[in-house]
């Protein structure tokens, strides 16, 4: 097992506490606290048979949530690496602003106009709409890494021909 999934931190469905793994019931497809299952059923006289029940099948489902959350986190972890990857990769590409013509790098780059322009360019054409600019800048400066990895091939062409 992972570092990660050892040790399950559950929360209660109804009241969102953190439950211990070995407190855990079943409850409504998910898992919650014994006082808010004794709350669901506080008038019925069956309650600790409820409880037992609800406890076995949490037993039942725990297994196979922990497996999930394994394959998860696996995922969560390639997913991480491969992004690394790309973005170590993204790095060393060069990039011209499309308004002013200037070199820029990726991390100071802002998607704008179907390409990517400098912090220079994109204040210059808010100047008139200052409450839009911040909102835009931050927009812009996140859509940019999507952009050029989906446009990569296009700029390294445009590249080589400079």
């Amino acid at each position: 097992m992972t570092a990660e999934t050892e040790k399950l931190t559950l929360h209660c469905c109804e009241c969102s506490r953190e439950i211990d793994e070995s407190a855990v019931l079943a409850f409504r497809g998910a898992f919650a606290c014994e006082k808010c299952v004794r709350k669901y059923y506080r008038n019925r006289p069956e309650i600790e048979l409820e409880l037992q029940e609800k406890r076995r099948e949490a037993i039942r489902i725990l297994p196979e949530y922990r497996k999930t959350l394994e394959k998860l986190a696996a995922k969560k972890a390639a997913s991480n690496k491969k992004t690394a990857l790309i973005a170590a990769e993204l790095q060393h590409l060069k990039l011209v602003c499309i308004e002013c013509g200037t070199e820029i790098h990726v991390s100071t780059a802002f998607e704008f106009r179907g390409s990517v322009a400098c912090e220079k360019c994109v204040r210059g054409y808010y100047r008139e709409r200052p409450t839009e600019l911040e909102f835009e800048l931050e927009l812009r400066r996140r859509n940019v890494v999507s952009w050029v990895k989906s446009n990569r091939k296009m700029l390294e062409k445009r590249a080589a021909k400079r």
